[in-house]
């Protein structure tokens, strides 16, 4: 496995360790330590849980500075996130592992996974992660895919109906100087905050999608910078877009 991640870092600058939960493997400390030794950038997904643990947290931040954790966070409410999460006690251990990251100075940005349950109370997530120290967020649209798929009745939203609560909530990180992003939204969706999709950073391309377009997208001059649609959510709703033909 190690040659083959040395001869990846020749070509791409960057890893993700991901899961599952990463942090639970054994053998993580030793390669989180031989990544960050070859690539620029090393990225950890991580539900926060095992950084409860400060020992393990200043461990994980003193590896390498460019060493970044990406951490799911669902819910303010105790109850919800562990609902979201299916684990009791993980909203409590996700809590005490971003103050110790942050106490750290760890680079840090929280991931939410915008779902029917949470959607409608994003800005007082904003407020109460803000109270934690966090100052980078992202609002990452579900995934229709495995469990979110046998349960899409009832985690799923309509893009559409999440829009106002999206948009107000950037607008409280914005009050608060915290930097807000958003990942799978149709760059047609988000109006004037299209600047705030990560997919025009990276001219579309970001992570492990699946790229759907419809027919009127060919015609938007932003469909290059756009992630479109998971498959699956194009099975779920009918979708009218309005796509941008001109600045």
């Amino acid at each position: 496995m190690k040659d083959d991640l040395v001869r990846f870092s020749k070509t791409y600058g960057s890893v993700s360790l991901t899961g599952g939960e990463p942090t639970i493997r054994l053998d993580f400390m030793e390669i989180l330590s031989f990544c960050s030794g070859i690539f620029n950038k090393v990225s950890i997904q991580t539900n926060g849980r095992r950084f409860s643990d400060m020992d393990f947290a200043r461990a994980v931040c003193a590896t390498g500075t460019n060493i970044s954790v990406f951490l799911s966070f669902h819910s303010h409410k105790k109850v919800l996130h562990e609902k979201l999460s299916g684990s009791s006690g993980s909203f409590d251990q996700s809590v005490l592992g971003i103050k110790n990251l942050v106490s750290l100075g760890c680079n840090l940005g929280i991931n939410v996974v915008v779902m029917e349950q949470n959607y409608r109370e994003l800005g007082d997530t904003v407020s109460f992660l803000n109270g934690l120290g966090v100052n980078e967020i992202e609002f990452s649209f579900i995934h229709p895919n495995g469990r979110a798929w046998r349960n899409r009745k009832m985690l799923v939203p309509r893009i559409e109906d999440t829009l106002e609560h999206i948009k107000k909530a950037i607008d409280t990180a914005k009050v608060l100087k915290m930097r807000a992003f958003t990942e799978r939204y149709p760059i047609c969706f988000l109006g004037e905050y299209r600047s705030h999709a990560t997919e025009t950073m990276f001219g579309g391309s970001v992570g492990n999608r699946i790229l759907v377009f419809k027919p009127e997208c060919n015609n938007c001059i932003r469909k290059h910078e756009c992630s479109g649609f998971w498959e699956t959510y194009l099975d779920m709703f009918d979708v009218n877009l309005s796509p941008v033909l001109k600045e």
